[in-house]
């Protein structure tokens, strides 16, 4: 199928085989064909008021506890020593110890997802650990996206860092802030120019960082 055999495997065992052998390969060339079909047959749908508009978000999925995914995936607990040094002679807390650590240690992935809004299809992921950070995941993804991308996100996206080097890959970005951000206390100084506001925190412009600024 791939110009290398003429015939399928002619078992599942050696189906699975040749599928685990040629997955990166295949994956790469059908997430490039999906995406060319979503430009090409869903033309109407790509942008959205003139923009093509991405969503991008992370959540934990729990795995079965095979060896594999506990040495991959599993974090290691941060209350057991902790709670080694709290346990008492009372098997019932014993017991809730117990379970709430093997809770801790249950493989979890986790999973940044990059969405087309205007076709509601996938564009994009990466998968690693459960404290994985769902930030450097989308700094991972900058390269396949599509030029001037809008790119909307949860308040796990924030800062500095982050929203600078979206600007600096010529891209836009709508992003929710939680209460525990002040947007207007200690901000730094604005300057507008043509209809864009350009914004320096205070530490940036002491250490003369470019600004980042919206229109």
């Amino acid at each position: 199928m791939l110009g290398k055999q003429e015939q399928p495997a002619t078992s599942y065992q050696a189906f699975v085989k040749l599928l685990r052998k040629w997955t990166e390969p295949l994956r790469e060339l059908l997430t490039e064909a999906f995406r060319r079909r979503t430009r090409e047959s869903l033309a109407p749908l790509w942008k959205v008021a003139g923009w093509v508009v991405l969503a991008v978000d992370g959540s934990r999925c729990d795995l079965p506890r095979t060896r594999r995914n506990e040495q991959r995936y599993a974090c290691k607990s941060k209350l057991s020593r902790a709670a080694q040094k709290r346990r008492t002679r009372r098997s019932k807390r014993r017991r809730q110890q117990q379970a709430r650590e093997r809770k801790a240690n249950l493989p979890q992935v986790w999973l940044t997802m990059l969405w087309h809004v205007g076709s509601g299809l996938p564009w994009g992921w990466r998968a690693g650990p459960a404290d994985s950070s769902e930030r450097r995941h989308l700094q991972e993804m900058l390269p396949e996206l599509p030029d001037n991308t809008l790119i909307t996100a949860d308040a796990g996206f924030v800062g500095y860092e982050m929203w600078k080097t979206l600007l600096d890959a010529g891209h836009h970005l709508l992003v929710r802030v939680g209460s525990n951000v002040r947007l207007l206390k200690n901000l730094g100084y604005v300057r507008e120019r043509r209809g864009l506001v350009y914004l320096w925190p205070d530490q940036k412009a002491r250490a003369n960082c470019r600004p980042w600024y919206c229109g």
